[in-house]
C-alpha cells in the first residue's frame, strides 16, 4: 500500500508551520515566508518554478526526495487558493500558474464540490467533499503503488496526523521565531502515536528532522539520497509545554489560601490542562470523521403544517445539528432533561445558527411543542414534528417497546446529499453510579454542578417547576 508522507514541511522553532494574518498577498502568513527560506535557493525549488541554477547540498537533497516516489498529493482548500465558500466561478486554477509543479494527481479537499481541473505538465486537480479518509483512497488509487504526499497546510497535516494515517513526516525547522500562528503540533503526542526519529541532518539554513512511525527508518525510492542520523540528540521540535509546568507557573494564592490547599489546586490545574487538551484532541478526530451514511427519505412537519425532507431543515446551511427531545404524544409533559438542555441553547441558538442550522425534533404536533415552548418564554427555537417513526427508531430515539431516548445528530450536506456525520453514542456506557453523561456534557447544568463541592449530586433530577422560594 502507498505511505502517506509529508514532506519539505517548515516550522519555526517555536512550532508554528504558518505565519497569522494569511491572505491573497501573503499566503504563508505574516513571517510565513521565513520558514521555507531554507528552499527557495535550492535547484529543486528553482527548477519549479521554471529557473536555472540553485544550490546543491542538503537542503536541496532533502527538497528533491520530497518529490521522489510520490504519485498523488492531498492539499488543503487553502494550500489550493485564498477563496472560501462557495467557488464563485472555475477563474482560480490554483497558485502556481498553468503548469503546477505536481505533475500527478492532487486531490483537493473542501465543502464545495467543483469540476476537476486538467493543467499543463500532468497535473489534475479534483475536488473532494466527503473527508480526509475519501480523499486519501482516492489517492493511493490514484499513485498505483507509490507515496501520497500530503502538501498542506497546518490543519491538514494534523488531522491526518491525529487520523494515524501519516507514515513519515519530513520537518524543516527554520532558525525563526514567529510567535503567532498554526501551530503544528499543539494537542498532538507524537510518541503516542507510533513515531520515532529515524534522521537528523543540519544545514546553515535549516535543521532537516524525519519522524518515522514504527521503524528506525522508512523506505526510500530507488535512487533517493538517504542521511544517516549524525546525531543521538533528540530533535529540535517544539512540544508543548508540560501541564504540570504550566500549572506551576499560572497557580497563584488567594487571600488566605493555606499551602495545602494551594498544592492540591495547582495539581488539579495541571489535571485540568491535560483534559482541556484531550478535549480538542477529540474534537479534532471528531472533525475528521468520514462521512457516514445516506439517510433514508424521512419527512417532517414544521409549524405551517409543510412537509418536508430532512435536506429543508438545512436551510442555507451545509451542517445541520438536530435534538430529538423526549415530548411524544404519550408523554403528558416533556423530558425535564431535555427541557433543561433546551432552555440552555434557546438564546445561544441564535449566535449558532450563524453558522450551523439547528432543529428540534419531536413526535408530538408542533404547536404543542411551541406551546410548550411558550410558556417556558422561548422564543428561538424551531421545532419540527417527525412524521411517523421510522426516523425516531433508525436513529435510536424510539425502543422498539415505545420508550424514547433523547438523540443528538449532525448531518451534513455534501454534492447536493445528505450524510449522517456524528451521533452521541454514549448511552449505556457510564459507570457505576452515574447518571448517562456526554464526554464533555452539553448540558451548562451539569458543567456548572460539577465545579462545585457536592457535584451533581445523587438523588437530585431537575424538574419542570419548584416550590417559589419565600
Amino acid at each position: 500500500m502507498s505511505r502517506l508522507i509529508v514532506s519539505s514541511f517548515g516550522i519555526s522553532i517555536d512550532g508554528f508551520s504558518a505565519g497569522p494574518e494569511q491572505s491573497l498577498d501573503n499566503p504563508l502568513g505574516i513571517g510565513g515566508p521565513a520558514l521555507m527560506e531554507w528552499a527557495f535557493t535550492t535547484r529543486t525549488f528553482q527548477a519549479m518554478h521554471g529557473g536555472g541554477g540553485g544550490e546543491a547540498g542538503v537542503d536541496d537533497d532533502f527538497a528533491a526526495r520530497g518529490f521522489a516516489n510520490v504519485g498523488a498529493w492531498i492539499l488543503g482548500r487553502n494550500m489550493f487558493g485564498p477563496i472560501r465558500g462557495a467557488w464563485p466561478d472555475d477563474e482560480w486554477k490554483g497558485w502556481w500558474g498553468a503548469n503546477p509543479p505536481y505533475h500527478v494527481p492532487v486531490f483537493v479537499l473542501t465543502h464545495h464540490p467543483r469540476e476537476s481541473i486538467v493543467m499543463e505538465g500532468g497535473t489534475v486537480f479534483h475536488f473532494v467533499t466527503d473527508g480526509i479518509h475519501a480523499a486519501l483512497a482516492r489517492a493511493r488509487e490514484a499513485a498505483q503503488g507509490r507515496d501520497v504526499r500530503v502538501g498542506g497546510g497546518v490543519a491538514t497535516v494534523r488531522q491526518y496526523l491525529l487520523a494515524g494515517l501519516v507514515d513519515e513526516l519530513h520537518l524543516a525547522q527554520s532558525p525563526a521565531l514567529l510567535g503567532a500562528g498554526e501551530a503544528l503540533f499543539t494537542g498532538i503526542d507524537l510518541h503516542a502515536l507510533g513515531f520515532a526519529c529515524s534522521e537528523r541532518v543540519v544545514s546553515p539554513h535549516a535543521t532537516h528532522v524525519v519522524l518515522t512511525k514504527g521503524a528506525a527508518s522508512a523506505p526510500r525510492a530507488p535512487g533517493a539520497p538517504a542521511f544517516p542520523a549524525r546525531s543521538q540528540e533528540p530533535p529540535m521540535i517544539s512540544t508543548l509545554q508540560p501541564a504540570a509546568e504550566l500549572a506551576a507557573a499560572v497557580s497563584k494564592p488567594y487571600p488566605n489560601d493555606s499551602a495545602a490547599y494551594r498544592a492540591a489546586r495547582t495539581a488539579l490545574l495541571a489535571d485540568e490542562i491535560e483534559l482541556r487538551r484531550q478535549i480538542e484532541r477529540v474534537a479534532e478526530q471528531r472533525r475528521a470523521l468520514p462521512l457516514g451514511g445516506e439517510p433514508p427519505a424521512y419527512a417532517f412537519k414544521d409549524e405551517n403544517g409543510k412537509t418536508l425532507a430532512l435536506a429543508d431543515l438545512f436551510g442555507q446551511h451545509d451542517t445541520l445539528v438536530t435534538y430529538f427531545w423526549m415530548y411524544g404524544p404519550q408523554r403528558k409533559s416533556a423530558c425535564p432533561m431535555c427541557t433543561a438542555f433546551l432552555g440552555s441553547m434557546d438564546t445561544p441558538v441564535r449566535d449558532i445558527s450563524q453558522r450551523v442550522a439547528f432543529a428540534v425534533l419531536g413526535r408530538s404536533p408542533v404547536e404543542r411543542q411551541l406551546a410548550f415552548a411558550r410558556e417556558r418564554g422561548w422564543r428561538n427555537l424551531k421545532f419540527f414534528m417527525t412524521v411517523g417513526d421510522d426516523f425516531a427508531r433508525d436513529y435510536r430515539c424510539l425502543s422498539p417497546e415505545g420508550d424514547e431516548w433523547p438523540a443528538l445528530d449532525v448531518w451534513v450536506k455534501r454534492d447536493g446529499k445528505v450524510h449522517h456525520f456524528w451521533a452521541s453514542e454514549l448511552g449505556g456506557t457510564q459507570d457505576p453510579g452515574q447518571d448517562p453523561r456526554g464526554a464533555p456534557d452539553p448540558t451548562p447544568l451539569w458543567n456548572i454542578l460539577d465545579l462545585t463541592p457536592a457535584g451533581r449530586g445523587a438523588d437530585w433530577y431537575p424538574k419542570l417547576s419548584y416550590p417559589t422560594e419565600a
